[in-house]
């Protein structure tokens, strides 16, 4: 097993590979990094920093969708952040946990 990249994660999860940009993107939870690989370049860079993110999905349109703390759900792409929840009322002090998906979605 070889080392691809070297950061510091308090929590490192969720490995996910994009099979439309050939792109591994993981997340360091409570410091709300969500980290991305290009094995063919072999870069590594962590591409938004922000709340807390509990887990991701690869969305149809390539997007990344984002579930971070407070119930917010975001779609995240290399041009920004586009707001889909702005939080769930009652849910101030948590945060989405272990967020799967099928591949068609489910």
């Amino acid at each position: 097993m070889d080392l691809i990249a070297n950061y510091s994660c308090v929590t490192g999860e969720g490995p996910l590979w994009h099979s439309d940009r050939n792109l591994l993107y993981w997340i360091d939870i409570p410091n709300g990094r969500l980290f991305q690989y290009d094995p063919k370049t072999e870069e590594h860079q962590i591409v938004f920093e922000g709340p807390q993110i509990g887990g991701f999905t690869i969305q149809t349109d390539g997007k990344l969708l984002l579930f971070m703390e407070k119930g917010s759900i975001a779609k995240w792409s290399s041009e920004g952040l586009e707001t889909v929840v702005e939080g769930i009322g009652g849910e101030e002090d948590s945060r989405f946990n272990d967020v799967i998906a099928a591949p068609n979605g489910s």
